[in-house]
């Protein structure tokens, strides 16, 4: 084989392999039904593996009701966040947050985010629950999951489907401890804040306690810099 040609079919192979600094997971289609559980991956994006993750809902995740009672409260394309503030004020958090993978490696899944709440549509009492889980499999493809998704009275309520959006997950760094952009003295201190208070943020190692081995993780992290 030409020599040429064999370098840069390695160099090809290696840059697919590595992966990239984030991947979309696209949302478009995806129910959310009572029992039905949904699933979708990144592939073929691959995420390079990393020891901290930022999982956002990009900002033009909508959603709008596809039968029932929600296909009249939300007959057009509506911002997931707002729906989700419906039920439960301040669950839209949820929709962007961070996880620390210990090992630097996959296969790592991220902490699952309950989502519960109550409300009443048209005087009619509805309660509604879902899991969100998300993480980054052996293969190094990122996937979305919701999963436990009970809407009580259901025949009545109806279900929804995301008409746009995406699960963005990206590479973080652990020693960027507030997440300000940059590994500093004030990264420390707010580590320090946080692990004094035994602050469950603070368990870096995801041994389940906040102690020693958490300052020595954070401080081989914070040296490397990102």
């Amino acid at each position: 084989m030409n020599k040429s040609i064999l370098v840069c079919a390695c160099a090809v192979t290696a840059a697919s392999s590595f992966g990239a600094d984030s991947v979309s997971v696209a949302l478009t289609g995806v129910r959310i039904q009572n029992g039905l559980a949904q699933s979708r991956s990144s592939n073929p994006q691959t995420l390079t593996p990393a020891y901290k993750y930022f999982i956002d809902f990009s900002n033009d995740t909508m959603v709008r009701g596809r039968s029932g009672l929600l296909s009249i409260l939300y007959p057009n394309p509506t911002p997931l966040a707002t729906v989700m503030e419906s039920f439960q004020p301040g669950s839209s958090a949820s929709l962007h947050s961070y996880s620390i993978n210990p090992t630097g490696t996959h296969p790592f899944q991220t902490t699952d985010q309950p989502v519960t709440g109550n409300t009443t549509i048209s005087g009619i009492a509805v309660t509604f629950a879902m899991t969100l889980s998300s993480g980054i499999d052996a293969s190094n493809f990122a996937y979305f999951n919701i999963t436990n998704v009970a809407i009580t009275p259901s025949a009545l309520v109806g279900s929804m489907e995301f008409t746009s959006g995406s699960v963005v997950i990206s590479r973080g760094c652990v020693g960027d401890y507030n997440n300000d952009g940059g590994v500093d003295g004030a990264d420390v201190e707010t580590f320090f804040t946080a692990w004094e208070a035994g602050d469950a943020a603070a368990d870096l190692n995801a041994d389940g306690g906040v102690d020693g081995a958490d300052v020595e993780f954070f401080f081989t992290r914070w040296q490397a810099g990102c």
